[in-house]
């Protein structure tokens, strides 16, 4: 969990284990849908948190949920992603036409690889978003609604590199 109350617009996780850096332009608000938050105009903007055993997403059960509001959809954005490679990677990616993505990349072979429809995600509201692993089953809810799911046969590795919020760079 990151507390983004910091005055200094730091990047601190809650536990302290891995607080993270803004890159680019990444601007605090105090507009957050509970207190503050981060605004990502597109344009090289992002939070980066070094490699964690908390970002191990290889097996078990897990959970990543935060609150998103978008002001446009005029380009595709990664909510997050880690990348070790270029075929070996993480990343949830919403596009323009409001569908998003889920993707784990193993050696250039999906491990696991869902969509979600068109719409799912619209300009000037907040939403609450959960990818969450229980087994080999992967979903993602929107405001507490399944949109996309997945029974995976293999297991992801531990991907190494940044956690990364905000970038598109897969």
């Amino acid at each position: 969990r990151f507390l983004f109350e910091i005055p200094t617009g730091a990047v601190a996780d809650y536990l302290g284990r891995n607080n993270g850096t803004k890159q680019g332009n990444a601007n605090q608000t105090a507009s957050g849908y509970m207190g503050k938050g981060f605004v990502f105009d597109g344009n090289g903007d992002y939070l980066s948190l070094p490699d964690s055993e908390d970002w191990n997403l290889s097996g078990g059960v897990w959970t990543i949920d935060c609150w998103v509001r978008l002001n446009s959809l005029t380009s595709e954005r990664a909510l997050f992603s880690q990348v070790t490679d270029s075929g070996t990677n993480t990343e949830f990616v919403i596009h323009t036409n409001g569908a998003a993505s889920f993707n784990i990349e193993s050696n250039g072979v999906f491990v696991v690889s869902f969509g979600m429809p068109n719409g799912t995600f619209r300009t000037g509201v907040w939403q609450h978003v959960a990818i969450v692993e229980n087994g080999n089953e992967y979903n993602v809810f929107v405001d507490g609604q399944l949109k996309g799911g997945q029974l995976a046969v293999n297991r992801p590795a531990n991907y190494t590199g940044a956690f990364e919020i905000g970038r598109y760079n897969v």
